[in-house]
């Protein structure tokens, strides 16, 4: 009864400080992590792969002020939900710091499905969750966005999309980038 109410307590943790990359020492924490393309499974069809290239993160939040670097960071896992983190900054050679943007969404077929098809209208399909700060994982802002906009048009494949998404915090401001997701 005890490991069901700490697995309850730690399942509704959220924030940054949950969803960070373990702490050096866990695992294999030493290898730093894929740059591009970062291919992730699919949870309705382990043959159905997509990946991620061109990301970039940007945008003008209080503790950053104007940032704008190349996704270092990308972890995808697509299928019948989608979840995309993108980290950029310090540990991709910029120098304004840290900023990692989360993008979820439970549409049916997630990123790769129809509701993402180029041209759809994708109002309330995406939240996102944004974290910045002077490094990976040391944070200063983690919140989820009031506001979130994301177009889809064709990609530079016909088996591709190209995302541009921008977050608005509130008074924390706004995060703003593009990726290239392409579909198998």
């Amino acid at each position: 009864m005890r490991t069901l109410a700490a697995l309850a307590l730690m399942l509704s943790f959220t924030g940054c400080a949950f969803s960070a990359p373990p702490p050096p020492g866990w695992g294999d924490d030493s290898v730093d992590r894929p740059t591009d393309p970062y291919v992730g499974p699919s949870y309705s069809d382990p043959s159905s792969l997509g990946r991620v290239e061109d990301a970039w993160v940007g945008g003008d939040m209080n503790d950053l002020g104007r940032f704008e670097g190349d996704a270092y960071g990308v972890d995808y896992v697509g299928g019948r939900y989608g979840s995309l983190r993108l980290d950029a900054g310090r540990r991709g050679g910029s120098d304004f710091g840290w900023a990692m943007i989360a993008l979820s969404t439970s549409a049916p077929g997630g990123l790769e499905g129809d509701a993402f098809a180029p041209g759809s209208d994708t109002t309330g399909q995406v939240d996102a969750q944004g974290c910045t700060g002077p490094d990976e994982g040391d944070y200063i802002f983690d919140g989820f966005a009031n506001d979130i906009d994301v177009t889809v048009e064709p990609g530079p494949s016909d088996n591709s999309r190209l995302f541009h998404y921008r977050a608005d915090f509130g008074s924390e401001g706004y995060t703003e980038g593009s990726f290239v997701l392409y579909l198998n």
